[in-house]
């Protein structure tokens, strides 16, 4: 089935189920030492599987229970960014025969074409490696603010969904330019530096006032009334650090307000699943953007 969907002229290399366009970065480097453990190869892994108390993802549980609403057991549904960790994505695959995950990390993905039997792609999501209008359903779950250019990843999939097809985004919104620091929420603060407890008393003062939310209703603001039917996405640009591996976000390419990324698919054809309003949009704090193709 996969193969049908693939581009032609697009070179690949192939292990079983595991299909590889990946082409050496420093980003898919970092990512792939992430993800490199033979983690198919421990037994603790099958009993966390089938575990009754899994601690599913909240988020993407409620994205399961949207798909079983609207698409068929058939439909093809890629989640870019997905892993070898099903529990953050609800366990998909056990409802949908076409699902698979794609990541720039090949580690990533072949442990779970290795413990799961089932397909799965490495691919840099800024070229997906899809015909066009051939998937019915993408999903990214904290991935977005992982590329330094979100834009092209938009791009394609609107390019590669089918007519009325989903997009579903749960990605990490508005990260913070001290994410890359690795020093709020990561260290104790007697162990920091002078420098960086003064950093980090900076911080917290900043969130306490509530200050990032002020900034990004004035923002959207701003971009409701004077950028009415741009086709330009904003966001801005950090500077991901790779030498850490803290899971904070500290290798977030950008900053994204999910209310801009809704407003540059409406300009791309897509619609708002639910009716969002000028001061829903104005306060808009839901983790979850959910968008519909045209029918085109």
């Amino acid at each position: 089935m996969i193969e049908d969907i693939l581009k032609k002229d697009v070179k690949y290399k192939r292990v079983g189920q595991h299909f590889n366009f990946v082409e050496s970065s420093v980003e898919s480097k970092f990512y792939d030492d992430f993800y490199n453990h033979d983690y198919a190869t421990i037994s603790k892994r099958q009993l966390i599987t089938n575990s009754k108390e899994l601690n599913i993802d909240k988020d993407l549980n409620r994205v399961l229970s949207l798909l079983k609403n609207w698409l068929q057991p058939s439909s093809i549904i890629c989640e870019i960014g997905g892993t070898f960790f099903q529990e953050r994505s609800a366990f998909i695959y056990k409802y949908y025969d076409n699902y698979f995950p794609l990541d720039l990390s090949v580690s990533n993905i072949k442990n779970y074409t290795d413990f799961y039997k089932k397909t799965g792609i490495s691919a840099n999501a800024t070229n997906l490696p899809f015909v066009d209008k051939s998937l019915d359903c993408v999903i990214t779950h904290t991935f977005l603010e992982h590329v330094a250019t979100p834009k092209d990843v938009i791009n394609e999939i609107a390019r590669v969904l089918k007519p009325n097809g989903y997009v579903i985004h749960v990605d990490a919104w508005h990260c913070r330019w001290w994410h890359s620091l690795g020093i709020y929420h990561s260290n104790s603060y007697t162990n920091l530096s002078t420098k960086n407890k003064l950093t980090y008393i900076g911080i917290y003062i900043y969130e306490m006032l509530m200050l990032s939310h002020l900034t990004v209703i004035f923002s959207r603001l701003v971009n409701i009334l004077f950028r009415k039917k741009s086709k330009f996405l904003q966001y801005s640009k950090l500077k991901p650090n790779y030498t850490l591996n803290l899971g904070k976000d500290e290798d977030a390419a950008v900053n994204i307000d999910q209310v801009e990324l809704m407003r540059y698919y409406n300009t791309l054809g897509f619609k708002n699943i639910i009716s969002v309003n000028f001061w829903q949009k104005l306060f808009y704090n839901d983790t979850i953007v959910i968008m519909q193709k045209n029918n085109k």
